[in-house]
């Protein structure tokens, strides 16, 4: 977190002046050379979740392992590996202490399961890429892993 505060803080405080730098022709680009790579490839393990972060964390794991592109954002209830195709926040939800993981709520067809701070909301979710019934399948109470 420090480290992008204080990138923010650089941006801010320096971008104009790159940006004119650019301009100018005073500051020039670097071809780069040799291999780059930004991650490792995904491995499935790496999409399941760990409850107890916060609410910005998994929303974000959402982003990078959801489908298309990642291997999915899975979790396991009764022995049974499921893969969320849909979640988001509960901007209404006040942080909380409580059982991460554990289903907190349902409405409509959506259960709420708490996080390490406060809850998501999950809003679709597939077994053995089948929809799943979120109504019939998961009770308040349950514990997520």
């Amino acid at each position: 977190m420090k480290v992008r505060m204080a990138m923010a803080d650089d941006y801010s405080t320096r971008l104009q002046d790159i940006l004119i730098g650019i301009n100018e022709g005073k500051i020039v680009e670097k071809e780069q050379n040799g291999p780059f790579t930004y991650c490792s490839t995904f491995r499935p393990i790496d999409g399941f979740i760990n409850w107890k972060e916060n609410t910005d964390t998994i929303l974000r794991w959402f982003y990078v392992f959801g489908a298309p592109l990642g291997t999915g954002l899975k979790f396991i209830l009764k022995n049974k590996t499921y893969s969320i195709t849909k979640i988001s926040r509960i901007n209404s939800f006040a942080p909380a202490v409580g059982i991460a993981g554990s289903v907190v709520y349902k409405v409509g067809g959506s259960i709420w399961v708490k996080t390490g701070d406060t809850a998501v909301s999950i809003d679709g979710i597939t077994l053995n890429d089948e929809v799943v019934d979120l109504k019939k399948v998961f009770n308040i109470g349950q514990r997520l892993q």
